[in-house]
């Protein structure tokens, strides 16, 4: 059905023919220099943004500034109880600021309990619109134990789409750096023991849509430098890049099932227009070099296909009798189960990796919500709720937490973490958070 060959650049294809047919700008408060930290002179006007955390009796630990990592940035710390604010120094000699921030009016801190606190680390992402720092986009790590927002990966360029290893020892992410004639794309492996940096593929057109096998040596990604987004998989011990060429083009979305024997991406075809509700779903065996077309519907939302925790069913959104709802698609035999069924837009399925419960965002109150709904007992239940509007759910590894995103028009994008029971154990308002952001692997 297809071959291998090698490509002018050295790199691995694969050609498969089908027989079938085939946000918002940065919001975040600035701390200016009426948030007096000492400062070199040079420095006093700049306008550094600030991340916040609200965690119970924490302190926040702020890395060093926008560069490439090298051994262990510095930090420095603070200590209290409730909430507080911390500023993103420019130099990591200049210190950091303290200030009161207006408590959640949701439970957080020592209203959630001890028991309830995590110790699993978060990757994100976050635009930096400040024309004094090297870096447009950064990637942070956020450590609930302890409460340490560390700078991660930043420096010339933009860096973006972090994901874990499966043994948390490495993080890989997108770094796109500008050159003479346009802009250049690494996949580039952090190692957090030594906080090496290397290279594992450079190409131009690679975007964020980065998932790493569970057995640990390979990197799916999407690439569109022939002017359609491909799925292209790096092996890390040999660095070839595999490049699936789909007649479709325009894949999105990449997700490994948990042995890594198969990847899930959405495709469409390029004569289709429209943005959303015009996908349909594949898989792509490496081992056998097959790929199978699940759908042939074109009405699958844009959002990442989430699998069951045995692998054998995929959960999506798709947009059918003029309604966007959660289906799950059991493989075996191609049928769709409906999941939700209310006349609001329900979106973005996160599964949870221990049982059958499935977290989504909805927009049923107006403004988008994180609901969650088990589906052995076809019980839903609220995950978040205000006027601010919160998506891209996702469950830690154990399956006790779910992360989200949200913004509204009067503050700034955050980060929050909540337990099974809608506490609030972390809220990390930040500048405009890309993606959907990683929890570390394990339980």
């Amino acid at each position: 059905m297809g071959d291998w060959r090698p490509s002018d650049d050295g790199k691995v294809c694969f050609n498969f023919q089908s027989t079938c047919g085939c946000l918002h700008r940065l919001v975040v408060a600035w701390a200016i220099s009426e948030v007096p930290p000492p400062m070199p002179a040079k420095l006093a006007t700049f306008q550094v943004p600030f991340i916040a955390l609200i965690l119970s009796g924490c302190g926040l630990v702020i890395g060093r500034p926008m560069s490439t990592p090298r051994p262990s940035p510095a930090v420095h710390s603070t200590h209290s109880t409730g909430t507080s604010v911390v500023t993103l120094a420019p130099d990591p000699t200049s210190g950091v600021s303290t200030i009161d921030a207006i408590p959640a009016d949701t439970p957080t801190g020592s209203a959630c309990g001890q028991s309830s606190q995590t110790t699993k680390r978060i990757l994100f992402s976050s635009s930096l619109d400040n024309p004094d720092l090297p870096a447009k986009t950064a990637v942070f790590m956020f450590e609930p134990n302890g409460g340490r927002v560390s700078l991660i990966a930043g420096g010339e360029g933009r860096f973006f789409g972090p994901i874990w290893s499966p043994s948390a020892d490495r993080i890989a992410y997108v770094h796109s750096e500008k050159v003479v004639d346009g802009e250049t794309d690494f996949v580039e492996l952090l190692n957090l023991d030594t906080m090496e940096v290397s290279v594992v593929s450079q190409e131009d057109g690679i975007k964020a849509a980065l998932s790493w096998d569970p057995a640990g040596n390979r990197i799916a990604y999407v690439n569109t430098r022939s002017g359609s987004s491909q799925l292209h998989i790096v092996t890390l011990d040999s660095l070839k890049v595999f490049e699936l060429n789909m007649p479709t083009g325009n894949v999105i979305a990449l997700r490994w099932d948990s042995l890594g024997d198969k990847l899930a991406f959405l495709a469409k075809e390029a004569k289709i227009s429209g943005s959303s509700a015009v996908y349909d779903l594949f898989t792509f065996s490496p081992a056998s070099e097959e790929v199978a077309q699940v759908t042939r519907t074109r009405d699958l939302m844009p959002s990442a296909p989430s699998w069951s925790p045995d692998g054998s069913r995929i959960a999506l959104a798709a947009a059918r009798n003029n309604n966007v709802d959660i289906y799950t698609i059991q493989l075996s035999d191609l049928t769709a189960t409906r999941v939700t069924r209310d006349p609001a837009v329900d979106n973005s399925p996160s599964w949870s990796p221990t049982d059958a419960r499935i977290a989504f965002e909805s927009n049923r109150g107006g403004s988008y919500d994180i609901d969650s709904i088990d589906m052995v007992e076809s019980r839903e239940s609220k995950v978040s709720v205000g006027d601010s509007e919160e998506i891209r759910p996702n469950w830690s590894a154990d399956g006790k937490y779910i992360s989200y995103v949200g913004w509204n028009l009067r503050a700034d994008d955050f980060l929050d973490i909540v337990d099974l029971e809608s506490c609030r154990l972390a809220h990390i308002p930040a500048a405009t958070i890309l993606g959907t952001p990683a929890w570390e692997p394990g339980n």
